[in-house]
């Protein structure tokens, strides 16, 4: 990670402008509390230190974004900006098509969208895009569900 994903330049961007890094060895005390598995582990925090997001294992330059904007997506999620956290989203599938992340990343598009404007709509045109461009993904498989979000 350290020669190859932190020194993009747009990775170094995005760290700087949003994220505070920290390094922790399996040796750390704070790996234990964690349950670190495998190295590297890329957690993200909120301010007050909660997990937000995590990621097991090395990620290449051009999915190290994408896994920043969905850890803040979450956390504007948690925070119910629902705006923002739209607007974080749809950054990912402008700048990042190709990412690995994007059928999640559609799939939280649909469920903010049902979120931010209350109409089932939103939420299905996002969900029709991922089914379509992504048929076998789980994240596919979620939109499949029989779902009633009135009780």
């Amino acid at each position: 990670m350290d020669t190859g994903t932190y020194p993009d330049i747009i990775v170094e961007t995005e760290l700087s402008a949003k994220w505070t890094g920290l390094t922790v060895t399996d040796a750390d005390i704070r790996a234990r509390s964690w349950t670190l598995l495998w190295f590297p582990a890329l957690l993200a925090l909120s301010p007050q230190g909660s997990l937000i997001r995590r990621e097991d294992g090395y990620l290449p330059a051009y999915e190290m974004v994408p896994f920043l904007r969905l850890a803040e997506a979450r956390w504007r999620w948690a925070n119910q900006d629902y705006g923002t956290c739209q607007a974080v989203l749809e950054t990912i599938g402008e700048e990042f098509g190709a990412s690995g992340f994007m059928p999640e990343t559609l799939y939280w598009q649909g469920a903010v969208a049902l979120l931010a404007t209350g109409r089932e709509r939103e939420m299905a045109r996002r969900w029709r895009v991922l089914r379509e461009r992504y048929p076998d993904s789980v994240w596919t498989h979620k939109t499949l569900a029989r779902w009633n979000p009135r009780p």
